[in-house]
Order: C-alpha cells, then structure tokens, then sequence
C-alpha cells in the first residue's frame, strides 16, 4: 500500500513538469568593498552598501516532442502495475488465510481421531490385562497392546503442537497478536463455491499478476517514447520580473524594477551513443 502512495508521489511529480513552474525569492545585503582595491567605489557612494532584491520567477519547457508527456504515460502505468501488485498481496494473503484455516480444520479431525484411537487402544490394554489376569492371553500379547496404546499416545503432542502453530501463523495472518483462533463449521461440512462450466479465457486477463505485467510493458514503451525525445531539442521559456533598490523603501518604485524574459533551445550534435543506449 506504502508502494502504491510513492508510485501516485511519483506520477505527480513527473506529471508537473507539464505546466509553468513559479518561484519566488529575495535577498538582503550589507556589505563593504575595500578602498585599496583598483574596484573600489567612488566617491559618495557609501560604503558600506546595502541592497535588497525581491523577484517572482516563472519557466515552462514546451513539450513539443512529447518527451514530458510519456514520461507521465510511463509513471500512469506503473502506478497501475503497483496497484495491481497490492491486489496480488492481498489475493494471496487471502488465499494464505483459507488455506491455513482449512489445515487447521484438518489438525482437529486428526486430533479427534488420535483421542479416539488412543481411547479405544486404552480399552484393549484393559480387556487384555483382565484376560491375562485369568490366564486367557499371555503377557506379551499385553505388552503388544499396551506398545499400541503408547505408540497412540505419542501421536497426540505433535498434533496439539501443530495446531498452535497454526493458530498462532492464522493470528499473525489477521494482524493480531498470537493466539486461539475461534472455529467455525468442521471440514467435513466446508464445501467450495461450484465454478460454473463455459467460463471465458479472457477471465485469466484480470489476474493481477497478468494485469501488472501488462501495465509495466506499457511503462517501458512510454519509456521508450521519452528516450526517442532526446534526439530532438528542447525549448524552455523563462521570465523574471521584481525590483532591486539600495534602500528598503525604495524596493517597489518605478526605477526599482527590473525584469527579464527569454527563450532557450538547447540540443544534442554528439553524445557518444548515450541517447541511442537509453533507447
């Protein structure tokens, strides 16, 4: 889910650049020029100084060849290929849960049975003692009977252990601390939900897993996209406009102003196979 939040983070951020960035900043300064240097201020002119200085300042990279725009194609799919994977976590996580709350179901059929077959293996000790007593079976039959009932009776730990760790694997499953986890039905009356017949092998298409992978062979082909895009030359606007004065109370007047714009164009003549790799 954190994945999720940082792919959205990113497709943001990626996506901004398609619009106007504007700033602003300022600047106060003292300070004081040395008199022996040849650059020294001339006379009436103080010295010590001050300037101030506030501006706004705007640019915009016009994306004439789209390189911007795949770039956002490329973080759109991978936010789905990221939310596809949270599906996939959670499918699985779902899956993991019924599919150890069946074996547990299962470790308590297994304990019932081993109580079961240790109370009958207790019976037969008994009844084989009391012939023993009147002389109708020997000893070592009693000694068979009651290696049957021990070997019964050390069933039993290994089970009872099992169905801890289960519970204790199911709680940590369900976000709760390690514990006993509340039965429901037996397994014997647990039936799956019937799959009707004819069903489209087109539904396979909304595995997430498929999903995902689908979505970031989309993020690499728009990769690909801005890749191309730096063979061709970028264009950026830029303006300046604020006031620069010596005087804070001089800052905003007329002959304070100042301001500035310009157009860039900047491209590639030789990279050494650089753009040709990233392609």
């Amino acid at each position: 889910a954190a994945n999720v939040q940082q792919a959205a983070g990113v497709l943001g951020q990626t996506r901004s650049a398609l619009f106007p960035q504007v700033g602003y900043g300022g600047d106060a300064v003292r300070q004081r020029f040395s008199e022996d240097l040849d650059a020294a201020p001339v006379s009436g002119v103080p010295n010590p100084d001050n300037s101030y200085q506030l501006f706004a300042s705007a640019s915009w990279e016009i994306d004439l060849w789209g390189r911007i725009r795949r770039q956002t194609e490329a973080a759109q799919a991978n936010l789905m290929a990221t939310e596809e994977a949270r599906r996939g976590v959670v499918l699985s996580l779902v899956s993991l849960v019924a599919t150890s709350y069946l074996q547990l179901r299962g470790l308590d059929e297994q304990l019932v049975i081993a109580n079961r077959t240790l109370k009958t293996y207790g019976e037969s000790v008994k009844l084989f003692e009391l012939q023993f007593k009147y002389g109708v079976v020997s000893q070592t039959t009693v000694q068979q009977a009651l290696s049957q009932y021990e070997t019964a009776a050390a069933t039993i730990p290994p089970i009872e252990q099992a169905i801890s760790q289960t519970e204790n694997g199911l709680s940590i499953l369900l976000g709760r601390d390690p514990g006993p986890i509340t039965r429901g039905k037996p397994i014997t009356e647990l039936v799956s939900p019937a799959i009707p017949s004819g069903l489209p092998s087109m539904l396979l298409e909304q595995r997430p897993d498929i999903l995902q992978a689908e979505q970031e062979l989309i993020a690499a082909n728009a990769q690909i996209g801005a890749a191309k895009a730096l063979y061709f030359p970028t264009i950026s606007l830029t303006a300046l406009l604020g006031g620069a004065s010596s005087a804070l109370s001089g800052l905003f007047t007329g002959p304070a102003k100042l301001w500035s714009y310009a157009g860039s164009v900047t491209g590639p003549i030789f990279t050494g196979g650089s753009i040709s790799s990233q392609v």
